[in-house]
């Protein structure tokens, strides 16, 4: 493009000096023929009368020259945008075509839900009843389950109806009208049963493996969210695990709103995004458009140009109206889609009606301009047969003659070659286009370059560590197979124990069961044997069919309580045998039994309450403890961040309440990110110490405590951390009026001043230090009054 640029640049400039060149040619002949007509001194002489009518014809030469430029310029404007238009006009004309095709599917299938005999089947596709019926009169030649299509199987769960379209549309197209086999021979009879029913792209197949049960997938991530899997009611274990396996069925969420999907399920974690649970895509309302995290933590966000349509859980009237409602629209779009080719098609033709009447007055043009040429030749013929040679204007002439043609091929160039900027302009805009595109790709794969750098970098500095950790949990894990081992051999002991109590307390309960049968059948008046009476061994068929109950207590448990009866019942006769003869003693004991039983069961019930609310209470203090523990775990969080900003860094401190730790993210450089470490250890000793003062003063704000005191905490920071941490410290000391703060250091203190809050107690050093001129300690010490 540059070099035809320059071309085009130099052509101008030559067409610059070739219209001058031709400017003065056309004065000097002009001169020329003014000098013979003052010489001759009368228009009226032969010569006079020749050069004006030369001079006449050279105009209308030129002047149809000017004219002829133009009407070859616009022969090859008009034959440009003819050109250009033409796939326009071809887009357009599919475009209607398209839609035609998709309004005869709509009709077709219109037409199948009204005379056909209540097939519902119609709204999964319009071949897709005949391919059923097809399956249904070949079951012998199938040697495994056929299942289809999809779409039948599955119904939108109660409460879930707002998400059905969006499930359909999650799924993918051309899964709904789609048959499910098991094998290869049942995979070829359905391609043959596919081909009679004239099915082409649709009525597609899966191939699965019968697996033992329904998969186990896990529920949606959180309330408000649903997924493809719990909004449809899927009757069948094989489609429900083929979905599964092929639409990724629980890895699809549904949610009402862009904005509360990702307030949901979108979290930020180490510094990247990424979706809660096992969600890979977040599809919302009211568009159907959907969004994503990729490897790098990016979010990516697609937008859906497809009609949200519904098949599955409609009758056939329902499906029916649908199908009347998406003719009406697509017939609307297709009365839009002809206005625009009609548009396009007369656009085309009057460029090409342009184009023709330019070519037709090109070539007149190029008729009169030969005339013109032939009348030239001859005057000067006649000039040439002229007695009077003083009048020969000739080589003026072919002088103009020169630079004409030598301005005309200069101008055919410029032509030939703004023709090729023109070719050339949309390749330049598309290698733009791509260059751009790779170069925003090299920068971004520059970057995942640098962060995946950081990861490794980070990764094998924790490398030893994980290493050993990885060999304690080795020796662990043989250390508890042992263990198992020897717990294996007991449950072992204890099963068989377990299974000689069961028999004998089935064979107690045996005899229970039978005893109440007795007792029953004496109740009725029934005569019983004498054979009856007697005790049997039961058979173990009869031992298996007794109920095991459920028992929360332990054996001893029931050894005492039943021992606890004993002696109950022993009393309770002793009493009765005392009291037999005495009827007014026993009517007092049972009022004052009845009395005590009213009384324990009212105060049962105030128990009950009194649980109740202390249940309730625990509940509360339990939730606002937690928000405590969060807002101290946050106000700490913040503390430590602006302490570490004073030295240009930046942090957080990250809460596991359940595994009741914490971890320390420092970013060393708080404009870097690459800079931030999770492991403290990764820190020099220097930024160690300073972001351990950061986190004590941190935490000291949410510790009531009446003394803190801190021993050598800036023997490994350099100068600038040992001013900034002793200047932080005594301002944070001083903002707590009731608590005593004491630092030891063995560092030069000089630069701190006193003041009524602030002492400086000078330890006297030891003897040895003294000798040899080592350092000595020094103390500060925060009053809130006169007392130290």
């Amino acid at each position: 493009m540059k070099v035809l640029e320059r071309q085009l640049k130099t052509l101008g400039s030559e067409k610059t000096s070739a219209e001058r060149t031709l400017r003065q040619a056309k004065k000097l002949l002009d001169d020329k023929r003014k000098e013979i007509l003052e010489r001759e001194g009368s228009k009226e002489s032969e010569a006079a009368k020749r050069i004006q009518r030369l001079q006449q014809a050279e105009e209308a030469a030129e002047t149809m020259k000017i004219e002829y430029d133009q009407t070859k310029q616009d022969v090859t404007d008009s034959y440009r945008a003819y050109e250009e238009l033409e796939p326009h006009v071809q887009q357009a004309r599919s475009n209607v075509e398209n839609e035609e095709r998709r309004l005869h599917v709509i009709q077709s299938k219109i037409h199948s839900l009204e005379s056909g005999p209540g097939d519902s089947l119609a709204v999964f596709g319009q071949r897709v009843p005949q391919l059923k019926r097809l399956v249904d009169n070949h079951q012998r030649r199938f040697h495994g389950p056929v299942k289809g299509p999809i779409g039948s199987f599955l119904k939108i769960a109660p409460g879930k109806e707002a998400f059905g379209k969006l499930a359909e549309l999650g799924m993918g197209t051309g899964v709904l009208d789609r048959f499910i086999v098991t094998n290869d021979n049942d995979r070829k009879v359905l391609q043959s049963l596919r081909g009679q029913a004239g099915c082409t792209s649709d009525c597609g197949i899966y191939q699965v493996s019968i697996s033992s049960g329904r998969y186990a997938i896990p529920g949606p991530p959180v309330d408000g969210i649903e997924t493809i899997a719990s909004t449809f009611n899927i009757s069948d274990d094989i489609v429900f695990n083929c979905l599964v396996d092929n639409c990724k069925i629980e890895e699809r969420a549904l949610s009402r709103s862009k904005q509360e999907s990702e307030e949901k399920l979108l979290i930020h974690q180490d510094g990247r995004n990424r979706i809660r649970g096992n969600i890979k895509s977040v599809h919302f309302l009211p568009k159907g458009d959907h969004w994503e995290v990729n490897k790098s933590g990016s979010v990516s966000m697609m937008a859906n140009e497809k009609e949200l349509r519904q098949s599955v859980g409609l009758d056939r009237s329902a499906a029916l109206q649908e199908a009347k409602n998406e003719a009406d629209h697509v017939n609307s779009t297709l009365r839009v889609l002809r206005q625009e080719h009609g548009r396009l098609e007369h656009e085309h033709r009057e460029f090409q009606k342009a184009w023709n009447k330019a070519k037709n007055q090109l070539n007149s043009l190029t008729s009169k301009i030969n005339a013109t040429a032939d009348t030239i030749s001859a005057i000067k013929e006649e000039e040439g047969m002229a007695d009077n040679f003083d009048t020969d204007t000739s080589e003026f002439e072919e002088e103009i003659t020169k630079a004409q043609t030598s301005l005309d091929g200069i101008q055919e160039n410029i032509s030939e070659v703004q023709w090729k900027i023109n070719a050339k302009a949309p390749q330049l805009d598309e290698t733009r286009s791509r260059i751009d595109e790779l170069s925003k790709r090299t920068q971004r794969v520059q970057q995942e370059l640098i962060e995946a750098s950081n990861t490794l970098s980070t990764y094998m500095a924790g490398q030893t560590q994980r290493e050993e950790k990885l060999q304690k949990k080795r020796e662990k894990v043989e250390q508890y197979k042992a263990i198992i081992e020897q717990q294996q051999a007991k449950i072992a002991k204890i099963s068989a124990d377990c299974q000689v109590c069961l028999k004998q307390a089935r064979t107690l309960a045996y005899g229970r069961i039978r005893n109440q049968e007795l007792e029953e059948r004496q109740k009725r008046g029934e005569n019983i044997a004498s054979e009856d009476l007697e005790i049997s061994q039961p058979a173990d068929q009869e031992l298996e069919k007794i109920e095991i109950m459920d028992v929360t207590n332990t054996t001893q448990w029931y050894h005492v309580k039943i021992e606890r009866l004993k002696k109950k019942i022993e009393e309770e006769k002793r009493h009765r045998n005392a009291d037999k003869e005495d009827e007014i003693v026993a009517r007092q004991k049972y009022e004052r039994a009845k009395m005590t039983y009213e009384a324990k069961k009212d105060q049962l019930d105030e128990i009950a309450n009194l649980k109740a609310k202390l249940n309730k209470d625990v509940s509360e203090r339990r939730e606002r403890w937690k928000r405590f523990r969060g807002h101290i775990a946050r106000t700490t969080s913040i503390k430590f961040d602006e302490i570490l900003n004073l030295k240009g860094s930046s942090g957080t401190v990250e809460y596991n309440h359940e595994e009741q730790t914490l971890n320390l993210v420092v970013q060393k450089d708080s404009a870097d990110q690459n800079s931030q470490q999770s492991d403290v250890k990764a820190l020099s000793g220097g930024e160690r110490s300073f972001a351990t003062i950061a986190l004590l003063m941190a935490l000291g704000e949410s510790i009531e405590t009446p003394f803190r005191i801190m021993d050598e905490f800036d023997v490994f920071m350099d100068p600038v951390a040992r001013k900034l941490t002793i200047q932080q410290l005594i301002e944070t000391a001083k903002t707590f009026q009731n608590r005593q703060f004491i630092f030891i250091t063995p560092q030069d203190v000089s630069s701190v001043n006193s003041d009524p809050m602030v002492k400086i107690l000078k330890m006297t050093p030891p003897a040895r230090n003294t000798l040899v001129g080592g350092p000595s300690q020094q103390t500060l010490t925060f009053t809130q009054s006169q007392q130290a």
